[in-house]
């Protein structure tokens, strides 16, 4: 999911169904602006770690079975 897509759905008011959070998202914050520097300072570091996490060698499976589906991601640069 994308940060427009979850700046949409918190201008909806409704984040807090879709996370499964019981309480309301806008008293963690002060304003809206706190809000998006949040989802930006959080998507940056997502980013960040995407890279971290493909300067590993690639693993290599001899059956599909050995790791499960759970390791698969792509080599190719993000796009965001």
């Amino acid at each position: 999911m994308m940060p427009e897509d979850i700046l949409r759905i918190y201008i909806a008011g409704s984040l807090e169904k879709m996370i499964g959070y019981e309480g309301n998202i806008k008293d963690l914050f002060a304003n809206d602006e706190d809000f998006i520097r949040e989802l930006e300072k959080i998507w940056t570091l997502l980013h960040r770690a995407y890279f971290k996490r493909i300067q590993a060698p690639p693993i290599f499976t001899i059956t599909r079975s050995s790791f499960g589906f759970d390791y698969r991601e792509s080599q190719i640069d993000a796009y965001f």
